[in-house]
């Protein structure tokens, strides 16, 4: 850490009487002072932006040419590495929203284009024994970020489980009741469940929230559809987030899972390479229609290779025909008879076209899924090596001498 041109930030908020007062606070860890400006009748997450000003305002004065700046606000942190271009990029809107505070975010962004501020996020609650220097300049910080008890005119004892439910309450993204009670616990802090009530009542956000509607998922409009069938068990998912216009929440994992088809097929379809003007067998490696419930699959060429001509072999080694092959069967490929005999003429690539359908009565069956077999159409491409026709010629004629050890 560079502690001659770092700051620390925090900002807190307490209720005094009828009225909110925010405190924003800067701590130079060379200096060991805090810097601090305070108000009437805004929130913690406004005193966290008023505290980036405050230590921009010191950065500007001191002349330095990079701060590094450290706050425990994923909000502060957030916005400084990435949501203050996007905000700028989109005219300080937010899907059509103003974005909440605009005026301050907008003089911040001016002021980073003249200053280079590294951006570092602190733990805020770590176990003693893990404090680094970084944690310990950020409780100093805090402690200076608060504003005295003795100001509060109201049960101290009461009034500070409030405080505290309800920084547990806006930091954990307005959780409910419980939400709220699993994110304190989980970070060290025991809340009573009425002063979360007493919290969640008064929060204006959380009430915009709850009573938001949703449309598009009430009215059946959002749909997951899958692009392809599975002939496997699968899975999938798709990260959201909820918003207002002043919130932002934390992103959340939808899972699917995917249950297999038996009417699936399984497609092996790997093409076949083969050497200008010879033969290849065409094994179920290279192309194979299968499905799990181990139907019969044929196979019928409706556009034939324009270099070659696909053969059934008898073997060993005979054609029955010297036709292209018009049908074929998983039999045929799986008894390594189905072959594809180049033309030998200098092409580099040729293809054929096959509808495979499963058996039903011994008849072609058109696709339907629900109540019959099933039909595709498959290109198989097949690449040709080519090989040097040309006989060798014998340029030069004469007899030579080997010479050995120089003699």
């Amino acid at each position: 850490m560079r502690s001659h041109i770092a700051l620390f930030t925090d900002g807190s908020c307490r209720i005094m009487g009828k009225h909110r007062r925010w405190k924003a606070t800067v701590w130079s860890p060379t200096r060991q002072v805090a810097e601090a400006a305070e108000g009437e009748g805004e929130s913690s997450q406004f005193a966290e932006v008023k505290a980036i000003q405050l230590a921009l305002d010191i950065a500007e004065r001191e002349k330095w040419p990079t701060l590094y700046l450290y706050t425990d606000s994923w909000m502060v942190a957030n916005a400084l590495w990435g949501w203050l271009q996007q905000w700028k990029q989109s005219n300080w809107q937010h899907r059509g929203k103003p974005i909440w505070a605009a005026p301050l975010w907008q003089d911040i962004a001016a002021r980073l284009e003249k200053l280079v501020v590294k951006v570092h996020h602190v733990d805020a609650h770590v176990p003693k024994s893990q404090d680094t220097e970084e944690h310990e300049n950020n409780q100093q910080v805090d402690q200076a970020a608060k504003i005295e008890v003795a100001q509060v005119d109201l049960d101290w004892q009461h009034k500070g489980e409030l405080f505290i439910a309800r920084w547990a309450h806006d930091t954990s993204g307005h959780h409910g009741r419980d939400g709220t009670y699993r994110w304190a616990r989980d970070r060290g802090v025991g809340l009573s469940m009425d002063a979360i009530s007493q919290v969640i009542h008064q929060c204006e956000t959380y009430a915009a929230i709850k009573q938001a509607k949703w449309p598009d998922i009430t009215d059946q409009k959002v749909a997951y559809e899958l692009i392809r069938r599975y002939h496997e068990d699968n899975r999938d998912s798709f990260r959201f987030l909820i918003s207002t216009k002043y919130l932002e929440s934390n992103f959340y994992d939808f899972k699917v899972y995917i249950k297999s088809d038996f009417r699936n097929i399984i497609l092996t379809n790997n093409g076949l390479t083969v050497i200008e003007g010879e033969g290849e067998l065409i094994t179920s490696t290279k192309f194979f229609v299968q499905k799990l419930d181990n139907k019969t699959f044929q196979y019928e060429v409706i556009q034939f290779p324009k270099h070659g001509k696909l053969k059934v072999i008898n073997f060993p080694g005979s054609f029955e025909s010297n036709d292209n092959l018009t049908t074929f069967t998983n039999k045929d490929i799986i008894d390594k008879h189905l072959m594809y005999v180049h033309d030998d003429s200098e092409t580099v690539f040729d293809e054929f076209l096959v509808r495979v359908s499963s058996e039903a009565a011994g008849q072609w069956a058109n696709f339907d899924p629900e109540v019959g077999p099933l039909s595709v159409e498959i290109i198989f491409n097949i690449s040709v090596q080519l090989k040097n026709d040309e006989k060798p010629l014998c340029v030069i004629d004469k007899i030579f001498n080997i010479v050995k050890n120089g003699q």
